[in-house]
């Protein structure tokens, strides 16, 4: 039987279809362990479902960050999967990341099909689709347990 604090549940992207978004984030939130949100739509819909505010964090950091009751770490999404999965830990989102991630023996991933046009544009940033992958494939090679549910 798994601890809980060993358990880490990303939550990234949004669902293909909006009327899964409630139903997506209620049995996201069900799961026990660690919670983490990338992305600001993600985050939006997250606080939407639960009727919070979606508060900014106060940082000077490269990153954009959030606070959501319930969420152990909500930050923006395609830039934070793409640097996580290069190594970068050169700031406090990033920092927070590698202890979740280095601490959790299995991680649930939920990720969102619904195309966002910022991910289709050229750039040399992986898309949240590649970078989960390069990190799952990060994780297994550490012995990590990893599921993928797309959405």
């Amino acid at each position: 039987m798994l601890r809980t604090h060993n358990v880490l549940n990303l939550f990234t992207g949004p669902p293909k279809e909006r009327s899964n978004d409630e139903w997506t984030v209620r049995q996201f939130l069900q799961q026990d362990g660690i919670k983490i949100v990338c992305g600001g739509t993600t985050a939006k819909i997250v606080a939407a479902v639960l009727n919070v505010p979606l508060e900014f964090a106060d940082t000077k950091q490269d990153i954009f960050w959030y606070r959501i009751p319930g969420i152990d770490l909500a930050a923006e999404g395609r830039m934070t999967l793409h640097r996580f999965a290069e190594g970068f830990t050169d700031s406090i989102v990033l920092r927070q990341l590698h202890q979740y991630f280095d601490a959790a023996e299995t991680v649930n991933v939920t990720l969102g099909t619904a195309v966002n046009p910022a991910d289709t544009a050229e750039t040399d940033i992986k898309s949240r689709s590649e970078s989960i992958a390069v990190i799952a494939a990060q994780l297994r090679n550490a012995g990590k347990n990893v599921n993928i549910e797309r959405v």
